[in-house]
């Protein structure tokens, strides 16, 4: 089944959401637990937490972007987004809702600051690498894609649209049709619907079809 683009968006970001009260309630425990070493208890923090931190979380992964096109995420954008963000937000996190907390020892802060960034970069980078390795499946399986239009209707036009046909992992073009710059060249009318002349209607063309994506397949003499 394909998702539209604003529904794995959504399903991002929820995703998102859980990790982060995952992540946070999984560091209350380990704090108490293992850095503390006291019985587990509900300190004031800990419910603020779960409300403020994946507010927080979120807030920052909107300001990279990172839920504008999520179709577009591939597996190293993720990496970097995830870690860059974890980086700041850890810091974050540390000083707003940490720093005052009571301790017996300077070493523990520091044990605190590295289990609040190794809990959540592991949760956020394991669930987000299994839901955009989900998307680019579907993509290669040319289950989904972007809505892209063809440029030029001649020789290369027919061999850029083989090209891609024979690819064994598909390059995520949806070709929705073509249009040429003459009005003659019409190679690919048995291939792909004809949507008619770049020159004089591709406004209208791009937004009729809600084109995401455009490959220009012309000659050389053309380019102009």
């Amino acid at each position: 089944m394909a998702f539209s683009k604003s529904k794995l968006g959504t399903i991002l970001i929820l995703i998102d959401w859980i990790i982060a009260i995952i992540a946070w309630a999984t560091f209350y425990y380990v704090r108490k637990i293992v850095i503390e070493q006291n019985d587990f208890s509900i300190g004031t923090s800990f419910v603020p937490g779960l409300i403020i931190v994946p507010i927080f979380w979120i807030l920052i992964f909107t300001l990279q972007g990172t839920y504008i096109d999520v179709r577009r995420l591939y597996r190293m954008k993720v990496v970097s987004y995830t870690l860059f963000a974890t980086i700041l937000g850890t810091i974050t996190i540390f000083f707003f809702l940490l720093l005052d907390d009571d301790i017996d020892e300077h070493t523990q802060f520091y044990q605190s600051l590295l289990w609040v960034f190794g809990i959540h970069l592991v949760l956020f980078l394991t669930a987000r690498i299994i839901f955009v390795s989900y998307i680019v499946n579907k993509i290669h399986k040319r289950k989904a894609g972007f809505r892209t239009l063809l440029i030029g209707g001649n020789e290369n036009a027919l061999e850029i649209l083989q090209e891609l046909k024979q690819l064994k992992k598909a390059s995520g073009h949806n070709l929705v049709g073509y249009v040429n710059l003459n009005g003659t060249d019409r190679l690919l009318d048995n291939q792909l619907e004809y949507l008619g002349k770049a020159d004089e209607q591709i406004e209208q063309i791009l937004r009729k079809h809600q084109i995401e994506e455009v490959i220009i397949a012309l000659e050389s003499t053309e380019h102009d």
